[in-house]
């Protein structure tokens, strides 16, 4: 590897042999061609050689060397190398009759297009003059200074360049690629190189080679994890095929042990024969029970697995929340587990848009060019390989193929619609830009970039010209005259965004603006930061630092808003049509969707590797189209919010969900009563701050009143959730501060009742606000409920329950050890009563009381890990809900008392739960700031995260996650899509939630 490559004519020997000698003396290899090396394939591989291994490439300017087909040829290849390139002028150049020598020289007569375009190349880098130093030691001090600038970064492109070389003289042999430090170290450089203001930049190539070095290292670490995966998931399986081999023979010692009796019982009579045949009979059913036992248990070992591996996706910067969303189906297919659900919860959270895709897997293919058509019913795509490119236009609806065509260039880097949407231009990877009709696909016309690799072509807002955007060593944008093809203009640039402004009279590229007409750069116009994209309507801008995103005024560079969220490098930014909306990637393998008006983030879509010019968004703008590596897919930009989050700005104290299921109202510690719309988690109403942090808010059956605490006075405001207006304040007749800590209506919505922390509570007349009734606990620490039709009070304190009867004023004192703190609960009928019996062992069993019978029917351990905070019976009064200070909620069935599922997501206790009024999903509140909504049936959710995926496991996935059997993950994917196994417990069947599948636990017995 030498440090420079010496380019001159022979004619210029004399003055370059000094250089080369003045160079050595300096001890600085330099590659030159002083042996008169035969001009043959040997010479011509040589000097490729000499200039593949040449950090810098020096080309000594004179009227010889720029009339040399030779010289000519070593700049080409240089250029397309993306070497960096020293200009050194050693005598004067005559432009004019340089050019007259071009039109006539034998030699370069057929090559007109070449030496123009190394001129025009060579005349935009910054030159050595050696004509005005006139010194031959300060002109190699000046070579040298150049040589000498950012070394690292060129030598690594050369070390990079001949180890390309000799992947590829091997056939591309695997064990030639880049691995482990050294791979990561070539990736860094990458980034540095494409973002860097200097040469070398990478070619195409030698990001191939870093992309495949990756893939392979990639799949070999993959296949490292799997193999300690299948170990210990030997150890698991193990262990738990112990274990039930165990339990195994316990149940056959037992089943023999009960027919040893059996047969002795009657072992008197005269059919002893017949009778022990009879007795013996049970022995199958037992080893069946044995063989059941074995398979659930290889179900959880898969769903135990499966279910860690979600987990380790998630929590993996850069993890694929598809990947894992599909890994937890798998393992709530076979068995509930907690771990699944939550990793589930936490996936489909991440997944809030469903695709279509459509992959390229098999041909290795990447799109790297992706468009909608205008009129928004078809789109393009353009995908390339190591041997081949194609495009394809397809209809949105249907995903039906209208046409594909095979390029000869095995690269398409862009592909763009026409405004009227009857032409495509597509960037190619022969140094051209062909343009097609967009019916047919076939070729128009051609355009000719020289030696300057076409990265992106676009159409001007008339339609009547295009301009297309280099990427070789010195980047070049050529404009072309669509009708007749001619070129208007060539001219260096610098940067990767590209577009038109709307007018069409100037055009952006990277932080400056140009003029359309003649291609001159347009002075004090520029953009600050690194400008990614101009909206459509002109009037904004977006700027990409590192992992954050700025959005910015397009005349005056004002900040309008900061887009965080990416955890990697910022790589492409794209504005919808009306500019409303963005799509942001980055190098954390996703793509995020922006509000730009104001500059909150809608969603984030798991993507891996998008291509820079693949990347559309739907002129309704309802579709985000991103092309990867061997898939593209097309996204609904509209969020799905059937578990949507809402952030509030403090600890949620208490919630109420408005009888039509879609607002929210809640109270905090701060004081603050908000009302939110559910689905789209606006805020809706901010009602007048209390004072002090709020525990009650109820809603009125109708959903026309809300009940809110009026301050520390012990009033109660009721306000019309519409408006915003104060309707009417009930009053407490007590002078002095008293606190509220419960408020419902009655099931009329005449009443509203409220439970004071002075023991006290209160039932006034909605219409005249007329105090009705007073109730007294017996002692502190007492909590009262009123029942939906408004007939019983039911107070807890210490070891008793009781009822009041509003219209008797009589009390019923209720069987005694029953705990006297919250929560209690009526269901929503009020003929059962929810709450907590005395402990057992530390911890709280869940009493469920029969209000006609007056009898605990049934109770349960809560095996919450803490307290429960908070209960809900659901609407048909089959289902019990409870929170806990232990940040889960819990659904259980009330007549068994089995637990149905676990909802864990949450970071702090859980104030409040409720259920939707079908049932079909739950809200919870939470000091953590946020209030979540889940669908209640883990069913739905397995359901719901199927219409979230775009895909099914490849043939590896399964083999590296250990997945049994072929069937598919998700109806969509095939048509065996039903469980393995047989799910371990009975299917519950509810209305109007159609069916449960139980955790797997024994049933517990009455307490």
């Amino acid at each position: 590897m030498s440090d420079v490559f010496l380019s001159y004519s022979r004619k210029d020997t004399e003055f370059v042999r000094k250089i080369y000698k003045l160079l050595g003396a300096r001890k600085r290899e330099a590659w030159i061609d002083l042996n008169d090396i035969d001009y043959s394939v040997k010479w011509w591989d040589e000097i490729s050689a000499g200039i593949d291994g040449a950090n810098n490439f020096v080309l000594f300017i004179s009227p010889n060397s720029l009339t040399s087909l030779f010289c000519h040829r070593e700049i080409a290849y240089a250029m397309e190398h993306k070497k960096r390139i020293i200009p050194f002028l050693i005598k004067n150049i005559n432009e004019k009759e340089i050019s007259q020598t071009w039109q006539t020289h034998p030699d370069l007569i057929n090559y007109k297009q070449l030496v123009h375009d190394n001129w025009e190349k060579i005349q935009s880098i910054q030159w050595i003059d050696y004509t005005k130093i006139d010194q031959i030691d300060e002109a190699v001090n000046a070579l040298l200074e150049t040589v000498d600038t950012d070394p690292d970064r060129t030598r690594l492109h050369t070390r990079l360049l001949l180890r390309m070389r000799g992947w590829e003289s091997s056939g591309r042999n695997p064990s030639s690629l880049l691995r482990g430090d050294e791979l990561i170290q070539y990736e860094e450089w990458l980034i540095e190189s494409n973002k860097a203001a200097t040469p070398p930049y990478p070619t195409e190539e030698q990001e191939i080679y870093i992309q495949e070095s990756r893939r392979v290292e990639d799949e070999t670490e993959a296949k490292r994890v799997r193999r300690e995966r299948l170990v210990q998931r030997f150890r698991v399986a193990s262990i738990v095929l112990l274990m039930l081999s165990i339990a195994a023979v316990v149940a056959i010692v037992f089943s023999i042990a009960r027919e040893a009796r059996t047969s002795a019982l009657v072992a008197a009579g005269n059919t002893q024969i017949a009778i022990i045949g009879k007795t013996l009979t049970p022995i199958p059913p037992a080893l069946t029970a044995v063989a059941q036992t074995l398979v659930a248990g290889s179900s959880m070992i898969e769903s135990l697995n499966l279910a860690a591996d979600a987990i380790f996706e998630l929590n993996t910067a850069g993890g694929n929340a598809e990947t894992a969303a599909l890994l937890s189906i798998r393992a709530l297919r076979n068995i509930y587990l907690e771990s699944a659900d939550e990793a589930l919860v936490e996936a489909t959270s991440r997944l809030r848009s469903n695709s279509i895709v459509f992959r390229y897997e098999k041909s290795d293919g990447r799109v790297n060019g992706g468009a909608f058509s205008p009129d928004g019913k078809t789109f393009l795509v353009g995908i390339s390989t190591f041997t081949k490119g194609w495009a394809e236009l397809r209809e949105i609806e249907t995903g039906d193929l209208i046409w594909s065509r095979d390029l000869q260039a095995p690269t398409i880097n862009s592909v763009s619609f026409s405004p009227d949407g009857t032409l495509i231009i597509a960037a190619l990877g022969d140094n051209t830009a062909a343009l097609w009709d967009a019916a047919t696909g076939t070729t128009i016309r051609v355009f000719e970039c020289g030696n300057d690799p076409v990265r992106k072509a676009i159409f001007s807002p008339d339609g009547k010209t295009i301009l297309t955007r280099g990427e070789g060593y010195n980047p070049l944008a050529h404009s072309f005259d669509i009708q007749s093809g001619e070129k208007i203009f060539a001219i260096p640039i610098d940067g990767w965004a590209f577009k038109y402004f709307p007018h069409g009279q100037t055009f952006q590229v990277g932080n400056d603006i140009y003029n359309a007409s003649n291609g001159s750069r347009i002075p004090s116009s520029s953009f600050e930061g690194n400008a990614f994209d101009i909206s459509s309507e002109g009037q904004m801008y977006v700027t990409g630092l590192n992992p954050t995103a700025e959005l910015r005024n397009i005349n005056n560079g004002q900040l309008l808003h900061t887009l965080t969220g990416h955890t990697g490098d910022i790589k492409k930014a794209v504005f919808s049509r009306s500019g409303k909306l963005l799509v942001t990637t980055g190098e954390d393998d996703t793509a995020r969707l922006w509000n730009t008006e104001n500059g909150n983030l809608i969603m984030v879509l798991p993507v891996q590797s998008a291509g820079d010019n693949a990347i559309a968004i739907s002129p309704d703008e309802t579709k985000i189209l991103i092309g990867t590596k061997w898939e593209a897919r097309i996204w609904s930009a509209i969020p799905d919010d059937q578990q949507n989050i809402i952030y509030t700005s403090s600890e949620i104290q208490i919630m109420a969900l408005s009888p039509d299921g879609a607002s929210v109202l809640i109270g905090d510690v701060g004081g603050d009563i908000k009302l939110w719309d559910l689905f789209s988690g606006n805020l809706v109403r901010t009602f007048p701050e209390r004072g002090g942090d709020v525990k009650a808010v109820a809603y009125s059956p109708d959903g026309k009143l809300v009940a809110i605490p009026s301050g520390v006075q012990g009033n109660v405001d009721l306000y019309d959730p519409a408006s915003g207006e104060l309707v009417i304040r009930l009053s407490d007749p007590i002078d002095g501060p008293s606190h509220i800590k419960h408020l419902a209506f009655s099931a009329d919505g005449n009443m509203v009742f409220g439970d004071f922390y002075d023991d006290i509570a209160r039932l006034w007349d909605v219409s005249s606000g007329q105090l009705l009734r007073e109730f007294s606990g017996d002692s502190n620490n007492t909590n009262l409920r009123l029942s939906p039709d408004g007939n019983l009070v039911a107070v807890t304190a210490y070891e008793t329950l009781f009822m009041w009867d509003i219209s008797t004023g009589e009390k019923e004192i209720f069987p005694e050890n029953h705990l006297s703190a919250d929560p209690v609960e009526f269901s929503n009928d009020g003929s059962l009563i929810a709450s907590l019996t005395g402990r057992s062992d530390m911890t709280e069993q869940v009493a469920i009381l029969d209000l006609v019978t007056k009898e605990i029917i049934f109770k349960f351990l809560s095996r919450h890990k803490d307290g429960i905070s908070c209960m809900a019976f659901s609407p048909d009064n089959r289902l019990l809900l409870t929170g806990s200070e232990d940040k889960t909620a819990r659904l259980w069935d009330i007549s068994t008392g089995q637990l149905l599922r676990v909802f864990s997501g949450h970071h702090a206790t859980i104030t409040n739960v409720a259920f939707s009024p079908d049932g079909k999903y739950i809200v919870t509140a939470s000091m953590d700031k946020t209030i979540r909504t889940w669908i209640t049936d883990y069913n739905g959710l397995i359901a719901y995260a199927c219409t979230r995926v775009g895909r099914d496991f490849t043939e590896e996935e399964r083999d590296l996650y250990g997945i049994s059997g072929q069937d598919a993950t998700c109806p969509q994917f095939g048509y065996l899509s039903q469980p393995l196994y047989p799910t371990a417990t009975p299917m519950l069947t509810l209305t109007p939630i159609p069916t449960w599948t139980p955790i797997p636990t024994p049933t517990p017995g009455n307490q």
